[in-house]
């Protein structure tokens, strides 16, 4: 039996389905090869940078972020030859690392993470930084701490986010992956900056859903870094984080992926800056 003649303007179901997963598949790989493109072009740059310097680079030229947070942070900082970076949960100081690039160019900054075997592969890769091997948390957080955490076979990503006790949570409802226990030195934001007399320039933050653990043991209006990119996977349900910037001055300017970007309120430079790169921004 004949199958009966379409209706006029009838998209078959199979066929648009069909459709639709063959255009997200295009626009994935036509994303990653702008990705790639954009991050080659700030590497250049960044060459140039140190040319007109009469610098040397000390490490790789690269960017290295998922997301391209090390590219926006260039954007804004690339006329800057010196600075200071923060990065909490720095992993092994390679993989994704958002602060690589500025430790290339010469910058000083502060690694931060717990795990004990990636700590030591970010203090072998990252000379020119303190690396701290520590989690970070509330005020008056001393002594150790014992994590569940997921050991991975062969996939660094697994490891990448799970010293914290809801993340491995979640993962051992989902995951195969073998389960141990690992002690942690424990500490704050502020016992680990102590007096530092010079300007922080940006802070990454990614210690998967204890920011505020974080942030309680971080004195902001001391330490007052310029830029703040926040890790933040619950995709802006939990509000905390962005009032609590608010308060303490810094505007909230969206997201970048799973980050939200915060800029000190009174940073005017900084804030013209961004607004520069933004096509067919102008100035407030």
């Amino acid at each position: 039996m004949a199958n009966p003649p379409q209706r006029p303007g009838f998209i078959d179901p199979l066929s648009m389905s069909n459709e639709v997963q063959r255009l997200r598949l295009q626009l994935d790989h036509t994303l990653n090869y702008m990705h790639t493109l954009a991050a080659r072009t700030c590497a250049l740059e960044a060459h140039a940078a140190l040319v007109d310097r009469g610098r040397k680079p000390k490490l790789e030229l690269k960017f290295r972020s998922q997301f391209g947070e090390d590219q926006w942070l260039w954007n804004l900082f690339k006329d800057q030859p010196d600075g200071f970076f923060i990065e909490v949960g720095a992993f092994d100081g390679r993989t994704l690392s958002v602060s690589w690039i500025f430790e290339a160019i010469g910058w000083k900054g502060l690694l931060i993470e717990p795990i004990p075997a990636r700590f030591e592969q970010c203090k072998a890769c990252r000379p020119n930084s303190r690396v701290v091997n520590a989690a970070v948390s509330k005020k008056g957080s001393t002594g150790t701490a014992t994590f569940e955490m997921l050991e991975s076979a062969g996939d660094d990503y697994v490891e990448l986010m799970s010293y914290y006790k809801t993340t491995a949570k979640h993962y051992q409802q989902t995951s195969t992956a073998k389960h141990i226990k690992i002690n942690v030195p424990l500490s704050t934001m502020n016992d680990v900056l102590g007096d530092i007399n010079h300007p922080i320039d940006f802070a990454v933050i990614d210690v998967e859903g204890h920011e505020m653990d974080l942030f309680d043991g971080f004195d902001l209006d001391k330490y007052r870094p310029r830029v703040l990119v926040v890790e933040d996977n619950q995709e802006g349900k939990d509000t905390s984080i962005p009032k609590l910037l608010t308060k303490h001055g810094y505007r909230d300017l969206g997201w970048l992926a799973v980050n939200r970007l915060y800029i000190r309120e009174d940073d005017k430079p900084l804030l013209d800056k961004m607004r520069d790169n933004l096509p067919g921004a102008t100035k407030a």
